[in-house]
């Protein structure tokens, strides 16, 4: 019976050893945050969470360039009170038409 014990435990631990280390050394893991890995960026990290790239950029202060690093936490709602910016206004410039050329006869 204890060889049993043993054989179990065995087992135990070398399929906690398969696991990745991110669940086995963060059990307080929250959603509503990410941590940067490396090779992340702002619009990566916003499309696997189905997030806009500028309200997450927003939300965290993060101004152009656009910059992160990995080891920083962002977070993955928006603040209280937070608005988004409005959208810059697109200039229209006056439409240019080209007649069109037919051939001579």
């Amino acid at each position: 019976m204890s060889s049993r014990r043993v054989v179990l435990l065995l087992l135990l631990l070398l399929l906690a050893g398969c696991a990745p280390l991110e669940q086995l050394d963060t059990p307080e893991r929250d959603p509503r945050f990410y941590t940067i890995r490396q090779g992340d960026t702002l619009y990566s990290i916003a499309w696997r969470h189905q997030l806009d790239w500028r309200d997450l950029a927003g939300w965290n202060g993060i101004a152009e360039p656009y910059l992160i690093h990995p080891g920083n936490r962002l977070r993955l709602f928006a603040p209280p009170g937070y608005q988004r910016p409005p959208a810059a206004p697109v200039a229209a410039g006056p439409a240019t038409v080209t007649p069109r050329q037919e051939p001579p006869p």
